[in-house]
């Protein structure tokens, strides 16, 4: 299958403080759309800010995407407007709001090339930056995680750009691989998981959980 999607904004983070509880965090989570394309390569947009190198950033979450659809669903669930890049993602994305996202589903635009590697698994930064109660709970549950990616081949982005969607030849969706961090998933789950081309984090956490099955 092959559709299309459209840049509508991108992000750029600079790295910030921010109270998170008793303690203070540098974060880069709030991106800021950009007056003229961006450059990204295969660790990432230049430029920006990752500061938490454990959970993010790297070849397999060297950007981060999400749907203008899922900003508006928020906007009516909380009666106030969410902007792209509040979210942190770098590339903010128009399209089919009911096309199911499979790890290893490629966006080719003008000049960047990126593969869906996992979902944005939520944290007390985003509740924290968001200013929402719950909100990773929420966030969660609702199934509008955006996706991280890889990026096959870099160039520059910007808004307006058109981007050809090739369906994954894995029959892995992001929702799943989402709903596999919470819960215990089965082994068929995690062996499908596993198969797919998802990111080094989360490989390594489904083989642990494959490994202790026996």
């Amino acid at each position: 299958m092959t559709s299309t999607f459209t840049v509508a904004s991108v992000q750029v983070g600079k790295r910030e403080t921010l109270d998170l509880g008793r303690r203070q965090v540098f974060t880069g989570i709030h991106k800021r759309p950009s007056g003229e394309p961006i450059h990204v390569g295969e660790h990432g947009v230049s430029g920006d800010a990752v500061c938490d190198t454990r959970h993010h950033g790297g070849a397999d979450q060297a950007v981060y995407v999400y749907l203008m659809a899922d900003y508006e669903y928020w906007s009516r669930q909380y009666q106030r407007e969410f902007t792209p890049g509040e979210f942190g993602e770098n590339i903010t994305i128009t399209g089919d709001p009911d096309y199911e996202w499979k790890i290893g589903d490629r966006l080719q635009f003008d000049e960047v090339h990126i593969e869906v590697t996992a979902p944005r698994i939520p944290c007390g930064v985003l509740e924290t930056a968001i200013g929402i109660k719950h909100f990773s709970a929420a966030f969660a549950k609702a199934n509008r995680s955006g996706f991280y990616a890889r990026v096959l081949s870099g160039g520059r982005i910007g808004p307006g750009e058109r981007g050809a969607l090739t369906q994954s030849a894995f029959d892995v969706t992001v929702k799943a691989m989402l709903n596999a961090n919470y819960g215990h998933p089965s082994r068929d789950v995690l062996e499908a998981l596993v198969a797919a081309p998802i990111d080094a984090r989360s490989r390594s956490r489904f083989e642990q959980a494959l490994s202790t099955m026996g």
